[in-house]
């Protein structure tokens, strides 16, 4: 139903409208997501019996619905998991040496700048105490880490050793695409 169908319609009507609507996808919904569970259990176990590598490939033909045409089509499943790194910084800097300042990037954030006024007003401070007023996060540029690492400056197994790798979840993408033929051309 258009939408412009759908303004024309009383009150009553639209919560019928909508009510049934509902009720259709909630059902949906549950069946989705019982497939959606025996979908990943499936890949789950199929990725680690039955894949070499993040992917697999096959060609079905499937006949005509609502949502495609009839025909050969080609499927792609790729399975990707999140990546976390979570970086001992003060074992890492002891490995980085002289590199430290390089790799590891620091953000300060003012966090009472009443107390920093009163602190400049008053000349003379302490640098420790000026400090004080800020909080500070460190990071990793993992891409200067790794040139490190590949070039020699630091040693790639010391570094491993500095964190903790730990996967997320395996989740999967569905790609398809309908295999169309070439049509064939004869040269006279």
């Amino acid at each position: 139903m258009s939408e412009t169908k759908l303004s024309g319609l009383s009150a009553e009507q639209s919560v019928l409208v909508f009510q049934s609507l509902k009720e259709v996808y909630d059902a949906a919904k549950d069946l989705y997501d019982v497939a959606k569970k025996d979908f990943y259990e499936k890949m789950d176990k199929f990725f680690s019996k039955e894949v070499q590598g993040s992917s697999f490939e096959f060609d079905e033909m499937l006949d005509g619905n609502d949502y495609h045409e009839a025909g050969k089509y080609h499927f792609k499943v790729s399975q990707s998991r999140n990546v976390y790194v979570n970086w001992d910084l003060s074992r890492l800097k002891k490995v980085l040496g002289a590199h430290e300042k390089e790799v590891i990037v620091r953000s300060y954030e003012l966090s009472d700048i009443e107390g920093l006024a009163a602190y400049v007003k008053s000349l003379g401070g302490e640098a420790r105490l000026f400090k004080s007023f800020f909080t500070v996060s460190e990071t990793v540029d993992t891409s200067v880490l790794d040139n490190l690492t590949e070039v020699g400056e630091v040693d790639a197994d010391e570094v491993a050793e500095c964190c903790d790798v730990k996967l997320g979840k395996p989740w999967y993408r569905v790609t398809q695409r309908r295999v169309v033929r070439k049509a064939r051309t004869f040269n006279n």
